[in-house]
């Protein structure tokens, strides 16, 4: 199998180049706009755009996910495979729904794209938990992809804001929405004017890489000579013995003549075993020592690579376990350059090998690339007939259609494989004239080298692009056509497929027996295949049209069990575009059972699972079966909406059958709105395209409304001719529901013209049809604008209490389907969870009686933030938190740290938690909070107030010290919370001192002496409060109380203080020992 996980040498970090200068003024920008959406830097080669972001990375706190683009990475699926996976390389919980919904996308439109990202978008929220960066280098390698485009876009407008995106490019990325988020302030850029070097930045630079001192006026001589071009001023620099710098640099529309010069003398400078390295090394895009070693067949390349770097050979170290490196561009454009000037031969020689390895690696993309620049077509197409299968399972087709309109014209002609993938590529992307084509010159092929086996396969391919044009007797005429060929004797999936396809057909078709037989036998076919993936995939495929046609045939019961067959493989295969038309067809199910209720329940999970998966297919055919149950419902006005939705959707996708249903059944709704005139000619548009696809059953579908707008209009002869040739074409198939809807229009017409016989005649067969079936739903839906005739036959036909039984269910249901369409009340939005926040003791915050986890604030500084916040209800200045946090950053970096903490602490506790007012941060007094020191000063304060009524003072004190559990913040330490500590202890001291000596007034001195203790064991050095417990102990006659707590105290004076405790103590003392 082909190895489809993302190149990791695309996602890892480069590391810091020696010899690099920082540039403040640049990393002070990036870190003052960390906070907006998109940073784009744009620049021409040369100008250090990648070494900037290199020196960012390095620099910055923030999580930085890094993604090295080049024209590989064209495909929007290998796009955004490398993109969840830069970003699940830091933030391992993150990916796993994404690349869920990634498999089930089969088309990058816009509307297939929406629910990836909004895969995308929620999974960021949800899973990561701080700020962090995407930076997107060499952006210009894709931006000629409208799908790439189309999804950064819509990411950019939907991302939460923790996440944020650096672009560096070449070009001004014109596909991007740079307007409208430059209007909106959610985007910075750095552009040539800001990336060109200084003079005083190329002196700095001159003196730390070579040693040289350049006076300041030549280095702003030099500065404006090249435009602060930096990669002329480094090569110059390598050159500057040589006397090369006068009158060399200049970049005005000469930058790559003046590079190749440049280069060519640094490249000279070299070695030869050096040159000869570089030059045979230059024809990877990612370089390690191994693969080096089998490309260039020596052992030494490590050395070499290190002594390049060691060097400044524009060789840039990629972060990793493994050393991987890579050239920066120009330099690898210069050094292919003139590896192919010097030596053509060796210049395709090597690319070949390169081809070789990467292919026997399975880096399929890679290997036909370099087989291309080697020139060896034959081997880039066979390399491409063994990828071909594994790239079109995993997903990749823009990079498989790429590779395969790479090749030269004559051959691709040559090869039939490749003209049967190229044809297989245009009819999943939708392109059926492109896939027709392409499927026709690769069945010619075939023919002429007698491969009959690779005819078949071409056959039953086109069969398919017939099928899906509606041309279902083409479709099965090819497809018998390859199965005569191939017989039973080998490809089994192959013949399965064929008879899937037939199968599909014939019940397009109407003949329901023959396609029950084929889909039967293709069930069989593929239970014997193999690869599990394959075999299980098509089995479900085939239950859900299994149970397609027992739906249509009326045999419920057997649909559903099909069905839910169906769903169990798709689910076990995570196929969410699968299971979503599934789902539908469970669905209608309940909706021909009458279950109305169930059925928008099943059909509004079959559409969030289709868009969630970017299946139109499945969001078109969901949108119908909506329509139709609101149209039975009487909500004509949603059932417009969702008609003309999914029809708009199966018309751009050619589901032929769709289209026709859409059509018909838009053409009932304006009857029911009493708007014939537009009924009918929907009506008979789909008519005419049902007789296109020469298929019974579509064209009996549209008569039956067509007649019945006609009998409605007064036109009973022509409407009675019209459900006539309707009935005929359904008896074909024994289409038992369609028959009994059919003839119960009859009666109408029969009952209209006076023809009470046939009235009778119809309305039985109708009745008795019902009963085989088992539902008749259909009819009482109906049977709401048939009134008259449902009387008529309850007073008059015999059996006439089944048709009054009819008639009440009908009324019944007239009263409730309102009843039915009514939608559960929104949830009126959640006011902000109670929120409880403990200071005294350990700090805690509490979201609805859960305590918030340390994971959640990812650090503890962001926890301490929270607090500090907290205990300044004032507010404070970004610059006054940071002077407290961060006081050694520059103001640029103080900016990109605060903000990717402040986003940590709001999504720790909640985003309303902390407000920002008048430039201030402050906590939000406005929510639904307690804080236990707010509470505890709050006592305090009222304890204070009421000091003529001890007994409530008491109260108050005792409320405080119970919430005292301990010293504020004693987890933090902190230098900011020591004077708020120390203020809170003081207070929580004097409560005990206070409500100690209520206690001993009260006499209750055993309470007393304990606060006293309590005191003492925060502040031991009171000698006062010694003198109060040793009170205590005389009044309530405790001896050896008093000697007790004495003794403690001298121990306590000696050993802390080298002291002994005062006169008025020892004083004390001898008079309570004595009983004085």
């Amino acid at each position: 199998m082909m190895n489809m996980s993302p190149m990791i040498t695309k996602i890892l970090l480069p590391q810091c180049p020696r010899g690099l200068l920082q540039r403040p003024r640049l990393l002070e920008f990036l870190h003052e706009h960390v906070d907006y959406r998109l940073i784009l830097i744009s620049a021409s080669a040369g100008y250090g755009k990648t070494t900037l972001l290199v020196d960012f990375a390095h620099d910055t706190d923030i999580p930085l996910c890094w993604y090295s683009l080049d024209t590989m990475d064209n495909d929007p699926r290998v796009f955004v495979e490398h993109f969840i996976a830069t970003i699940a390389r830091h933030f391992p919980g993150f990916g796993k729904r994404s690349r869920t919904v990634l498999r089930n996308i089969e088309r990058f439109d816009r509307q297939g794209m929406y629910p990836l990202v909004t895969a995308l978008v929620n999974e960021m929220y949800e899973a990561i938990p701080e700020y962090f960066i995407v930076v997107l280098d060499d952006y210009h390698c894709v931006e000629d992809s409208p799908a790439i485009n189309d999804f950064l876009s819509a990411l950019l407008e939907h991302m939460p804001e923790n996440c944020h995106i650096i672009v560096s490019s070449r070009t001004v990325p014109g596909g991007l929405p740079l307007v409208r988020l430059t209007a909106r302030r959610q985007m910075a850029g750095l552009g040539v004017n800001e990336l060109r070097f200084t003079g005083e930045e190329i002196q700095a630079l001159i003196k730390q890489n070579y040693g040289l001192d350049m006076p300041l006026d030549k280095a702003r001589a030099l500065a404006e000579q090249s435009e602060g071009w930096i990669t002329g001023i480094l090569l110059t620099a390598q050159t500057m013995w040589k006397q090369l710098l006068e009158g060399v640099i200049t970049t005005s529309g000469l930058g790559e003549q003046v590079y190749e010069y440049l280069a060519s003398e640094v490249f000279a400078q070299q070695p030869e075993e050096m040159q000869e390295f570089l030059l045979a090394s230059s024809v990877l895009t990612q370089m390690s020592p191994a693969l080096c070693d089998a490309l260039l067949e020596r052992k030494d390349s490590r050395e070499l690579l290190e002594l390049a770097e060691e060097r400044n050979l524009f060789i840039i170290r990629l972060e990793g376990r493994e050393r991987w490196y890579r050239y920066h561009h120009l330099f690898r454009e210069f050094l292919q350059a003139r590896l192919r000037q010097q030596d053509e031969e060796s210049f395709r020689n090597l690319h070949r090998r390169a081809g070789q390895l990467l292919a026997a690696q399975e880096v399929w993309g890679e290997a036909i690339s370099h087989y291309m620049e080697g020139a060896d077509y034959e081997a880039a197409a066979a390399t491409l007939e063994a990828a071909a299968r594994p790239m079109f399972i995993s997903g990749q087709w823009a990079t498989l259609t790429r590779l395969l309109d790479s090749l030269p014209p004559s051959v691709l002609e040559a090869h039939p494989r490749l003209l049967l993938s190229r044809g297989v590529m245009g009819l999943e992307a939708g392109n059926l004239d492109e896939a027709e084509r392409y499927l026709e010159r690769a069945h010619q092929k075939y023919v002429e080298i007698n491969d009959k086996d690779g005819a078949a396969r071409a056959l039953i391919e086109k069969g398919n692009v017939y099928r899906l044009q509606g041309k279902y007797g083409e479709a099965i005429v090819r497809c018998e056509r390859a199965l005569d060929v191939l017989g039973e004797k080998e490809e089994t999936i192959v013949v399965a497929e064929a008879h899937r396809i037939i199968g599909v057909c014939h019940e397009r078709l109407g003949k329901f027996t023959e396609g029950l037989r084929h889909l039967e036998k293709a069930v069989f076919l593929f239970e014997q295949v193999s690869e599990a993936t394959r075999r299980l995939h098509n089995i479900a495929m085939l239950h859900h049209d299994l149970g397609t046609i027992y739906e249509i045939t009326g045999d419920l019961s057997r649909s559903l069990h099909h069905y839910q067959q169906a769903i169990r493989y798709w689910q076990e295969l995570g196929k969410a575009s699968s299971l979503a038309i599934t789902l539908n067809g469970i669905g209608v199910n309940h909706y021909y059972r009458g279950e109305f209720v169930q059925a928008l329940e099943a059909m509004q999970e079959a559409l969030d699972k289709a868009r969630e998966a970017g299946y139109a297919r499945s969001e078109a055919y969901t949108l119908v079966s909506l329509g139709d149950v609101y149209r039975d419902l009487g909500d004509y006005r949603q059932a417009l909406e969702v008609y003309q939705a999914g029809l708009e959707i199966a018309e751009k996708i050619r589901e032929g059958f769709l289209v026709i249903y859409g059509l018909s059944a838009l053409g009932e709704v304006y009857y029911l709105q009493g708007e014939h005139r537009q009924a009918e000619a929907l009506v008979r548009q789909a008519l005419e395209l049902a007789h296109q696809h020469k298929s019974d059953y579509e064209i009996g579908l549209c008569l039956v409304p067509l007649g019945i707008l006609q009998y409605e209009r007064g036109d009973t002869l022509q409407a009675e001719a019209t459900l006539t040739q309707a009935l005929s074409l359904f008896q074909q198939s024994n289409m038992k529901r369609e028959l009994a809807r059919t003839h119960f229009h009859l009666a109408q017409v029969a009952f209209l013209e006076g023809d009470l016989s046939r009235v009778s005649e119809h309305l039985n067969q109708a009745l008795h049809l019902t009963t085989v079936l088992g539902h008749d739903q259909f009819i009482i839906v109906d049977g709401q604008r048939t009134r008259p005739m449902l009387e008529y036959a309850a007073a008059n036909l015999e059996d006439g209490e089944r048709f009054q039984r009819l008639l009440e269910r009908v009324e019944q249901f007239s009263r409730s389907k309102k009843k039915m369409l009514c939608r559960p009340r929104r949830e009126e939005p959640k006011a902000p969870p109670g929120l409880k926040i403990r200071a005294l003791g350990r700090g805690e915050v509490w979201l609805n009686s859960e305590l918030v986890p340390t994971s959640r604030w990812v650090a503890a500084q962001t926890r301490e933030l929270f607090f500090f916040i907290l205990a300044h209800p004032q507010g404070l200045s970004k610059e006054q938190i940071g002077a407290v946090f961060w006081p050694d950053l520059s103001s640029a970096k103080l900016h990109s740290v605060f903000h990717a903490v402040m986003y940590r602490l709001r999504r720790a506790v909640f985003p309303e938690c902390v407000i920002f007012e008048e430039d201030r941060y402050r906590f939000n007094t406005d929510l639904d909070y307690w804080y236990d020191v707010e509470e505890f000063e709050r006592l305090c304060d009222k304890a204070e107030q009421v000091k003529d009524n001890l007994a409530r003072q008491a109260r108050f004190y005792r409320r405080a010290i119970e919430l005292y559990r301990g010293d504020y913040l004693e987890d933090c330490y902190a230098d900011w919370c020591l004077a708020e500590r120390e203020r809170l202890q003081q207070r929580f001291l004097a409560a005990l001192e206070n409500l100690a000596r209520f206690y001993r007034q009260r006499k209750q001195y055993g309470q007393a002496i304990e606060l006293y203790r309590r005191l003492l064991a925060k502040d031991p050095y009171r000698e006062d409060i010694y003198r109060q417990v040793m009170k205590c102990h005389a009044l309530s006659g405790d001896r050896a109380g008093i000697i007790q707590c004495y003794r403690e105290c001298v121990r306590v004076l000696e050993e802390e203080l080298g002291l002994e405790p005062s006169p008025e103590t020892q004083t004390l003392y001898q008079e309570l020992l004595h009983g004085e």
